[in-house]
C-alpha cells in the first residue's frame, strides 16, 4: 500500500509539472514569443508592429509590450522628424548654394567681357548668398543644442532678467512695460529664459513693434507671460506655420524662419511652452514655465 500511494504522489508530481510546463508555455513564453516576432516586423518598418500585443496573458508583459509599442511610435515619431528635417534643410541650404555655382559660372566664363559694374553685382549676390548660408548654420546649430539641451536645476527671478531687456531694448526704440512681476521666480536657467524672450521681441521689433506689454501671473504652480506687441502682427494664414521650421514671411530680408521653433524647444525642455494667442491689433504670445519651489 504505501508503494502504491508513493506512485500515486509520483503521478500528480508529474501531471502538476507538465501543468505547469504548459501553464508557463502559455502565460510566458507564447507571449515573449509573440513580443520578439513584434519587434523584428518594426525592425522591417510595419507600422502595425508599434501597437501593444492583443493577448498578453498576464499584467507583466502587458505592461512590456506597452512600453515597447511606446518606445516604437516615439522612435518613429524621432525619424519622420528627422526625415522632413532633413528635407528642410536641403530646400533652405540649395536655393543659395545655386546661386553661389550660377554667380561663378558665370564670372569663370565671362569675366573678361562683364562691365566692372556686372563684376560687383555677382560678387554682390555670392556675398548675400554666403552670409545667409552662415546665418542658417548658425540657426540650425542653435536649434540642435535648443533639442538635446540638458535642462539644469538653475532658477530665474523674472523681474531681474525683463528690467536688464527693458533697458537693452529701450536703445532700439522699443519700449518695454511689464506688471505683475512681484518677485516672480521661474524654474529655468537665466540664459534660457532670456533667449526665449529675445527673440520673441526681436520679432516684435523687425515686424515693426516699438512697444511691447509684458504681463505675469500664476496659476497651479506655473508662471503665465502674456507678451503683446503694437507689430504688424500675424496673418490669420500664417498663424498655424509660424512655429514650423523655415517658415518665415522674411525671407528676402534675411530670416530663417528658425527663432519660435528654437524658442519652443528651449521651453520644452524646461517643461515649459509658448502659443500665440488672437489679437486684433499686433501680435500676442504666451509663454508658460513652470514656478520655482521654495
Amino acid at each position: 500500500k504505501v508503494k502504491d500511494k508513493f506512485f500515486l504522489l509520483a503521478y500528480f508530481v508529474l501531471v502538476l509539472a507538465v501543468s505547469l510546463v504548459d501553464f508557463t508555455s502559455y502565460a510566458v513564453a507564447q507571449p515573449l514569443h509573440g513580443l520578439i516576432q513584434q519587434t523584428k516586423r518594426f525592425a522591417k518598418g510595419e507600422k502595425e508592429a508599434m501597437e501593444p500585443l492583443e493577448s498578453p496573458i498576464t499584467e507583466e508583459v502587458a505592461l512590456l509590450s506597452e512600453s515597447f509599442a511606446e518606445m516604437a511610435r516615439a522612435l518613429e515619431s524621432r525619424a519622420e522628424y528627422i526625415r522632413n528635417f532633413a528635407a528642410q534643410v536641403s530646400h533652405e541650404f540649395k536655393t543659395p548654394l545655386t546661386g553661389i555655382r550660377g554667380a561663378v559660372e558665370l564670372l569663370q566664363e565671362h569675366e573678361d567681357a562683364m562691365s566692372p559694374e556686372q563684376r560687383t553685382r555677382f560678387l554682390r549676390n555670392v556675398a548675400q548668398d554666403t552670409d545667409r548660408l552662415q546665418r542658417l548654420t548658425d540657426r540650425l546649430l542653435e536649434l540642435a543644442r535648443a533639442d538635446v539641451i540638458d535642462p539644469n536645476p538653475e532658477t530665474t527671478e523674472l523681474k531681474v532678467v525683463l528690467d536688464d531687456l527693458a533697458k537693452r531694448y529701450k536703445q532700439r526704440n522699443v519700449e518695454i512695460s511689464v506688471s505683475g512681476a512681484n518677485r516672480m521666480r521661474a524654474a529655468i536657467a537665466p540664459e534660457i529664459f532670456e533667449t526665449v524672450l529675445t527673440n520673441l521681441l526681436e520679432n516684435s521689433r523687425q515686424n515693426g513693434a516699438n512697444r511691447a506689454d509684458v504681463t505675469l501671473s500664476r496659476a497651479d504652480g506655473e508662471i503665465q507671460l502674456s507678451i503683446a506687441d503694437n507689430g504688424s502682427g500675424v496673418s490669420p494664414a500664417n498663424a498655424g506655420h509660424i512655429f514650423e521650421s523655415f517658415f518665415t514671411t522674411r525671407r528676402d530680408e534675411g530670416g530663417t524662419g528658425l527663432g519660435l521653433a528654437i524658442v519652443r524647444s528651449l521651453l520644452r525642455a524646461y517643461n515649459g511652452k509658448i502659443s500665440l494667442e488672437p489679437s486684433v491689433t499686433g501680435a500676442i504670445f504666451r509663454v508658460t514655465v513652470p514656478e520655482a519651489r521654495g
